[in-house]
């Protein structure tokens, strides 16, 4: 059984970068991924939720992608080519 990607991308919606990490995750073949947009909006919401991204939180201001499959995460990332990499690299095993 394949092993779920979890995608939390910590960011506000005026972003510019937010659409294009988006695109990143929707434009490859993830079917167990679990993707969630953290904002200043529904933190709390989400946090009650999903309580294990309590501790993601932006970096330096800037929108923050991070990855984690089974039990293993990864560096977070803040541009969309950063985001596409660690997802092929997930991809590639």
């Amino acid at each position: 059984m394949a092993q779920t990607v979890a995608i939390t991308l910590v960011a506000e919606l005026e972003d510019s970068v937010v659409p294009e990490m988006l695109n990143e995750v929707y434009r490859r073949y993830l079917p167990h991924r679990r993707l969630v947009l953290k904002t200043a909006a529904n933190k709390h919401d989400l946090e009650a939720l999903v309580p294990a991204i309590r501790e993601y939180e932006q970096i330096d201001g800037k929108a923050t992608a991070f990855v984690c499959q089974g039990f293993t995460c990864l560096a977070p990332v803040q541009t969309a080519a950063g985001l596409g990499e660690v997802l092929d690299s997930l991809a590639r095993g």
